[in-house]
């Protein structure tokens, strides 16, 4: 069982190519990849619009900036769901 999670400053930021070398890496290892089905919306859940995995973003003005709270919140549901698979598959 695999999911993935990247944060960058950038709003690209490389992002969906850090999540596509992981779902490579997943495959390779024989696991089951777990996909993001949360539509997003500008201001909070899946906010970026990533359905490989969870994208997150902190402002690029200021490191001291946090990831935005829609984008924790996606991060949470994304664990729960990729958990939630996996007791599935075992049981």
């Amino acid at each position: 069982m695999a999911g993935g999670f990247t944060v960058s400053a950038g709003l690209s930021g490389d992002k969906l190519s850090t999540l596509q070398y992981f779902v490579t890496l997943a495959m390779q290892q024989g696991m089951v990849w777990v996909g993001q089905p949360l539509m997003g919306d500008a201001s909070g859940i899946n906010r970026i619009g990533s359905y490989t995995g969870v994208m997150a973003q902190c402002g690029p003005q200021d490191p001291a900036d946090k990831i935005p709270q829609g984008d924790l919140d996606t991060a949470q549901a994304y664990g729960k769901r990729v958990a939630e698979i996996a007791t599935k598959l075992h049981g």
